[in-house]
């Protein structure tokens, strides 16, 4: 059995996350035309709590953009599905990362706040015939852990193995990640009627750098989160590795 790579992994989610010193108001929901070329569907201010977000299509899936004390989030989901059996999904992994970290690093690019934290998230699925082969195909990708596919049930693993930055001297990397075999149902809407129950194996990655790092990253920060988007195809092509 081979391991599954980026390609044949599903895209549920991206996510870009900065941390920032700084308040912003409403206007910095301009970013969101500003990389897209196009305005948003939808805007939502809460100026006294100095929350803001924008959202509207991109590509295959729906663009949000949330900024709020201290946190600005750049988040990619998938849209809802047309077809009742079919879970949703951005489109294969590999060329969604490289979509989204185009428009990341655009972003970042512009040097829009000073960071002093950066993250980059992502949910992948990889569909099994059902739990067994979920649970086999997770022996295969979690080479540390000794887990019985026959006699185990709910399992979920998380870890993370850091990292020194190449793009950043003296910066730690986290490489977090999420384990797990789900079974969804999927509903299908005009007829109520539950469809045949999906078996994925599902990983969710949290590449993020330092949270004890207080002082701001690079001004141009596109190549270090060039870095983290590649750590986690890294891992959804070898699996848990040091």
């Amino acid at each position: 059995m081979t391991i599954p790579q980026p390609k044949d992994w599903q895209a549920e989610q991206f996510r870009l996350t900065a941390f920032t010193p700084d308040s912003l108001s409403e206007s910095a929901l301009a970013w969101w035309k500003g990389i897209t070329g196009a305005e948003p569907e939808s805007k939502t201010s809460r100026a006294p709590v100095r929350i803001h977000s924008a959202e509207g299509p991109h590509g295959e899936g729906r663009l949000i953009l949330n900024i709020g004390p201290g946190r600005i989030d750049w988040v990619l989901v998938a849209s809802a599905t047309k077809d009742a059996a079919t879970s949703p999904t951005i489109g294969p992994f590999d060329t969604g990362e490289k979509s989204f970290s185009d428009l990341a690093q655009n972003w970042l690019k512009g040097s829009p706040v000073p960071m002093t934290r950066l993250a980059f998230g992502g949910v992948a699925w990889y569909s099994v015939p059902n739990k067994l082969e979920g649970y086999k195909r997770l022996a295969e990708m979690l080479p540390h852990v000794k887990l019985d596919p026959v006699g185990s049930a709910d399992f979920l693993y998380q870890i993370n193995r850091p990292r020194p930055s190449k793009s950043v001297p003296s910066l730690r990397i986290n490489r977090l990640t999420k384990w797990s075999v789900m079974q969804i149902h999927l509903l299908e809407v005009v007829t109520k009627a539950m469809t045949v129950p999906n078996h994925h194996c599902r990983v969710e990655l949290d590449i993020n750098t330092d949270p004890e790092n207080t002082t701001n990253l690079p001004k141009d920060a596109a190549p270090l989160f060039k870095e983290l988007a590649a750590l986690g195809t890294e891992i959804l092509g070898n699996g848990d590795i040091a």
